[in-house]
């Protein structure tokens, strides 16, 4: 990650950059502005025309950290520059999408359509029937919302993942018994000793008499 902080960070033309006192760094670009918080391990510099990200020793954390402030930086600026988007292909009999306003509607195959609207700063579009493409300047957000069309996508919303859990219960107690034989089958040489010792020394008279007078 060293390597990649020495890289100092290109500011095109039309971006600003600052950092203030609690090294938060703010750009501010064509599409909008974002704001990082970078580890105060890591000394932040704008100068003109690039950012430059230092560190005060090659200790391990700021090591990473180094690595990883000149990776949130650079991603603010291609987010407030070009943005990020990420495309999801719904697979599957029937499925389709489309936009209704800000809220993005999907048909996925249950009695129900799924209805999610656009978050702040996210834009989703249809570009097929069976595309959908998420927009956005924060490269983490868009990430996180393409997750969770994902999981949409495979559960069919929130209410469908009992059902998929009850369907997996019956396979979860198999995988139980079979692991129970198989340690059984291994400690075998073992389990019958056992079993015998244990009968013998509970039906032995002194143990019999024992619980009768503890009784």
């Amino acid at each position: 990650m060293s390597r990649i902080g020495k890289k100092p960070v290109v500011v095109p033309a039309g971006v600003e950059v600052t950092v203030d006192a609690n090294n938060v760094v703010t750009v501010k670009g064509p599409k909008g502005q974002l704001s990082e918080e970078i580890s105060k391990l890591i000394k932040v510099e704008v100068a003109e025309g690039e950012v430059l990200v230092s560190r005060a020793s090659d200790a391990r954390e700021e090591r990473s950290q180094h690595g990883l402030a000149r990776t949130l930086i650079n991603n603010m600026v291609v987010g407030v520059t070009q943005g990020f988007e990420k495309k999801l292909q719904l697979v599957g009999v029937g499925y389709k999408a489309e936009k209704k306003g800000d809220t993005l509607v999907m048909n996925l195959g249950y009695s129900h359509p799924v209805e999610l609207k656009d978050p702040e700063g996210i834009t989703t579009e249809c570009t097929s029937a069976t595309e959908v493409t998420v927009k956005g300047i924060n490269k983490a957000v868009v990430g996180i919302i393409v997750g969770v069309l994902t999981a949409v996508v495979i559960f069919g919303g929130i209410k469908s993942i009992a059902r998929v859990c009850e369907r997996l219960v019956p396979f979860m107690a198999l995988f139980y018994v079979l692991g129970c034989i198989v340690i059984l089958g291994i400690n075998y040489d073992y389990i019958i000793p056992a079993i015998t010792t244990i009968c013998r020394l509970a039906f032995q008279p002194g143990a019999a008499a024992g619980g009768l007078v503890g009784s």
